[in-house]
C-alpha cells in the first residue's frame, strides 16, 4: 500500500469514533465535521498559495526575462535594423515610389510601447493637394516582431489607388468639362503620354509635375515625387535636384525599400492592366531589383510616361490641346 499523504492521516485522526451512546455519537459527529472542515481549508489553502506562488514566479519570469527579451530582439521602430532609419522614413519611401499625392512626414508623433517586441507608432500622412497641416498625427501603425501594419489612417493615403494610370478613351470628354471650371479653377491631373517624354522637358510647361513615373524597360515602374511639402534634412527639395540627383534619390528609394526584407514582403507594387478594363497587376517586392538594375544602368535624360500635374485650368487646358495622351484622370479640382 502506498503512503498516505499529510492531509489524508490528517483525516484519518480525526474519524468517527464508535459508540453506542446516541449523545456522544452526535458529538462526534461534529466534531468529525468541524475538523474535516478545517482539514479541507487548510488543503485549499496550501493549493491556492502554491498556485498563487507559481503564477507570480511566471509573471516575474515573463515581465522581467522574456519581455526585455523580445524588446531587445524587436526594438523599436524609429531606428530599424536594416536600414537604420525609422518606420516613418521607410513608409515615405514607399509611398513615394508607388503612389503620388501621399506624402509620409519622417518624424514620428509617438512611439507607444506594447511590450514583448510591439509598438504603436503614431505619424502623419498628408495630401500635398490639400491644405497641409504638420504636427498632428493622423495614422497608426503597428510594429511587431520586424512587420507592420497601419490600423488607422487616411484611407485615400494609405491605401493604394490601382489603376489611376490607365488607359482612356473619353479624355476629349473630360477636357470640355474641364473647360466649363471657372478660369481661377486648379486642377489636378494624372496623365498617360502616347511616348515617353523627359521630366526636364515637363518642368519648363506653364503646369506643375506632382509626380513622375521613372520609365525604363522593365514590367514594373515606381515614381519619383516631385513636389514635397516636408523634408527631415532640408536638403532632398526636388525642385532643385537635376536629372542625375533625381535618379540617384530614386535609386536611393529603392535600395531603402530592399534594406528591410520583412517589410517590403507585404507590400503592394502594380501596374494598371492593358485591357482597358480598369484592372491591375499586382507584384511581389522581386520587381525592385529588376527595375533598380534598369533605372541605374541608363544613361541621358530621366524620362517618364505617367505622370501628374496642375495648374490653373487654362494652363491645363492649354497643355491637353498640344499633348497626345492615351490616358487621363481627374484627382482634384479645387474652386479658388
Amino acid at each position: 500500500m502506498s503512503e498516505l499523504e499529510k492531509w489524508e492521516r490528517e483525516l484519518q485522526d480525526v474519524q468517527m469514533p464508535e459508540g453506542s451512546d446516541t449523545q456522544d455519537r452526535t458529538q462526534a459527529e461534529k466534531d468529525f465535521e468541524k475538523a474535516l472542515e478545517k482539514t479541507i481549508d487548510r488543503r485549499i489553502r496550501k493549493i491556492c498559495l502554491k498556485t498563487i506562488a507559481i503564477v507570480a514566479v511566471l509573471a516575474v519570469v515573463i515581465f522581467l526575462g522574456i519581455n526585455p527579451l523580445m524588446n531587445v530582439l524587436c526594438p523599436s521602430p524609429e531606428h530599424m535594423r536594416g536600414s537604420g532609419v525609422s518606420l516613418t522614413t521607410y513608409l515615405r519611401a514607399y509611398y513615394e515610389t508607388v503612389q503620388p499625392y501621399t506624402e509620409i512626414v519622417e518624424r514620428p508623433i509617438s512611439i507607444e510601447k506594447q511590450g514583448f517586441g510591439r509598438y504603436l507608432v503614431h505619424f502623419q500622412s498628408i495630401d500635398p493637394t490639400g491644405h497641409v497641416i504638420v504636427g498632428k498625427g493622423n495614422a497608426t501603425a503597428e510594429f511587431a516582431y520586424g512587420n507592420y501594419r497601419i490600423t488607422d489612417g487616411p484611407e485615400e493615403l494609405t491605401v493604394m489607388r490601382m489603376n489611376r494610370f490607365g488607359r482612356s478613351d473619353n479624355w476629349e470628354t473630360v477636357q470640355s468639362q474641364l473647360q466649363e471650371l471657372p478660369q481661377s479653377s486648379k486642377i489636378y491631373l494624372s496623365v498617360t503620354g502616347a511616348e515617353p517624354v523627359e521630366v526636364q522637358t515637363l518642368r519648363q510647361e506653364a503646369v506643375s509635375v506632382s509626380w513622375a513615373e521613372i520609365d525604363c524597360d522593365t514590367t514594373w515602374r515606381g515614381g519619383l515625387s516631385l513636389n514635397f511639402c516636408t523634408s527631415e534634412t532640408g536638403k532632398d527639395w526636388r525642385d532643385q535636384m537635376d536629372d542625375a540627383q533625381l535618379r540617384q534619390q530614386y535609386l536611393d528609394n529603392l535600395t531603402l525599400l530592399m534594406a528591410e526584407p520583412r517589410l517590403v514582403a507585404d507590400m503592394t507594387f502594380c501596374v494598371p492592366a492593358e485591357d482597358n478594363l480598369g484592372g491591375s497587376i499586382l507584384y511581389g517586392s522581386e520587381v525592385l531589383r529588376e527595375n533598380y538594375d534598369a533605372v541605374s544602368a541608363q544613361e541621358g535624360p530621366l524620362m517618364t510616361r505617367r505622370y501628374c500635374i496642375y495648374g490653373n485650368r487654362d494652363d491645363v487646358l492649354n497643355y491637353l490641346e498640344k499633348t497626345e495622351l492615351v490616358g487621363i484622370t481627374v484627382d482634384e479640382v479645387k474652386l479658388i
